[in-house]
C-alpha cells in the first residue's frame, strides 16, 4: 500500500485538481477529499470525479481548511487537500446514506458498502466515517448492530466554518449535508492503527449528571448545570444573559468535561464533551450525548498542550505498536475544529504540523478539523463519539 498527497491553496479546484494529477495516480484505489466549506461543492464534485474516473470517491468540508506534510492550509476562500491510497490489496467499499434516521443510515451505508466491495456478509477490518454533526452515537450504535460485534469505527463529523450548518460531504456522485459515508477496508495483508485520545487534564471539580436528554444537561448533582459550570469557571458567565441561550463554545475549548471511560497503567483516561451554549432553563448544550449518572469532570488544556498532542497520540501509538517511520505509508488524522480555532491566530497553530514533521518526517499526513471525532480506545475495543478529541490512523505499508 502507497499512500500520497496533494494539497492546494489555488481558489480555482479545476486547476488544482488538474495538478493533482502529477503526483497522484488516475488509479488510485481510494480518493479521500478534504476542502474548506465554502467551495461550491457540486461543482468540486463532479471535477474530482472527473479528475479520477477509475477510482472510488468522497469528500468531505473541513472547518477552515486542514494541515498535510506539505503545511497550514487554513483559509475561509480555498484549500484543497487529497489523501489517496494505492495499491492496496485487500477490498475497499464506499457506502453512503442521506437519511435522517440514523438507523436507516446505518443499513443503507453498509448495504452499500458491502456491496460495493463485494464483501456481503463480511465484517470490516477498518471503517473510515464521515456524518452530519447530530446523531453520531446512535450511528455508531447502530452500524455496530448491524455487525453484531465492535467494529474499529474511526472519523470525524464533516464541519463548516461558523457552525452554520453549511457543511457538506460527497460520494463522487451526490453532494449532501445529511447523512453519513463509510468507507470499509477488508485488508488482505495491511494494517490500519488507530489511536482515539483527548491531550486534557483532569482537575478536581466533578458532579454526577442528575437530569439529562441526549445533548441537553439539566442538573449536576441536583443543581442547575448552567449554575455549577460557572461555578467551576469561576463566575465567567455570570453577566450572560440566559433568554438569549447565549453560545459559549469559544469560552469552553479549554475547559471541557470529561467522562473516564478507562486506566492504563492505574491511569484514567477521558471522553470529552464540549458545551455548546446555556439555555434559559439553566441548562446546558452539549455537543455530545450524556446519561443521568454519568460522572463529569472539569477538564483543562492549554495552548501548548494542543500544539503538542497530535504528535504525541502518533509517537505513542508508534512505541505501543513498535514500529517505525520505515513500516508506516501515511497517517490520517481527525483534529478538532474547536481545537484548531483556538489556535488560530496564535503563533502555536503553525506548530502542530511542525510537532508531528519532528516524529515522522517526509511522510505523508492529512489532519482535517471536525465537529465531533469518532474512535476507539485501545483499551476497550470500543469506538467512540467525543468532542476536542485526536483520532489518529496509521497506515502501514
Amino acid at each position: 500500500m502507497r499512500i500520497k498527497t496533494f494539497s492546494s491553496k489555488k481558489s480555482n479546484f479545476s486547476e488544482a485538481l488538474l495538478e493533482s494529477k502529477n503526483s497522484i495516480s488516475e488509479t488510485s484505489n481510494l480518493i479521500m477529499l478534504y476542502a474548506n466549506s465554502d467551495h461550491d461543492w457540486s461543482k468540486l464534485s463532479q471535477s474530482v470525479s472527473s479528475h479520477f474516473p477509475e477510482s472510488k470517491i468522497i469528500g468531505a468540508s473541513s472547518s477552515r481548511g486542514f494541515l498535510s506534510n506539505d503545511g497550514n492550509f487554513f483559509d475561509e476562500n480555498y484549500g484543497i487537500g487529497v489523501f489517496a491510497i494505492e495499491d492496496y490489496s485487500g477490498e475497499i467499499g464506499v457506502g453512503f446514506s442521506s437519511s435522517a434516521d440514523p438507523q436507516m443510515v446505518a443499513k443503507e451505508v453498509c448495504d452499500r458498502m458491502l456491496d460495493n466491495a463485494q464483501r456481503e456478509g463480511e465484517i470490516p477490518d477498518f471503517l473510515w466515517i464521515i456524518t452530519s454533526p447530530g446523531q453520531e452515537e446512535e450511528i455508531l450504535a447502530n452500524i455496530n448492530k448491524y455487525f453484531g460485534s465492535h467494529v474499529n469505527i474511526c472519523g470525524g463529523s464533516c464541519a463548516d466554518n461558523e457552525i452554520a450548518g453549511n457543511w457538506k460531504m460527497f460520494n463522487g456522485q451526490d453532494v449532501f449535508s445529511q447523512g453519513c459515508i463509510v468507507v470499509g477496508f477488508f485488508a488482505q495483508d495491511e494494517k490500519i492503527l488507530s489511536s482515539f485520545q483527548s491531550g486534557y487534564y483532569p482537575t478536581s471539580k466533578s458532579a454526577v449528571v442528575t437530569a439529562a436528554n441526549g445533548r441537553e444537561l439539566f442538573a449536576l448533582n441536583g443543581e442547575s448545570a448552567a449554575k455549577v459550570y460557572n461555578e467551576w469557571m469561576d463566575g465567567r458567565f455570570s453577566d450572560l444573559d440566559l433568554s438569549e441561550n447565549p453560545s459559549i463554545t469559544t469560552e469552553t475549548t479549554y475547559f471541557p468535561f470529561g467522562r473516564e471511560k478507562g486506566k492504563v497503567h492505574d491511569i484514567p483516561y477521558y471522553l470529552l464533551s464540549h458545551p455548546e451554549s446555556l439555555t434559559a432553563e439553566g441548562g446546558i448544550r452539549l455537543f455530545t450525548d450524556v446519561h443521568v449518572g454519568d460522572k463529569l469532570i472539569l477538564m483543562e488544556s492549554s495552548q501548548y498542550d494542543l500544539q503538542r498532542r497530535l504528535a504525541d497520540v502518533v509517537k505513542k501509538q508508534m512505541i505501543r505498536a513498535q514500529i517505525s517511520t520505515e513500516d508506516i505509508a501515511g497517517i490520517l488524522v481527525v483534529y478538532c475544529a474547536g481545537c484548531m480555532l483556538a489556535l488560530q491566530g496564535t503563533d502555536k497553530i503553525d506548530g502542530i504540523a511542525e510537532e508531528l514533521k519532528k516524529i515522522i518526517g517526509e511522510i505523508p499526513f492529512m489532519a482535517i478539523h471536525t465537529f465531533g471525532e469518532q474512535g476507539r480506545f485501545f483499551e476497550d475495543g470500543e469506538s467512540h463519539h467525543g468532542n476536542l478529541m485526536v483520532s489518529a490512523n496509521i497506515f502501514l505499508k
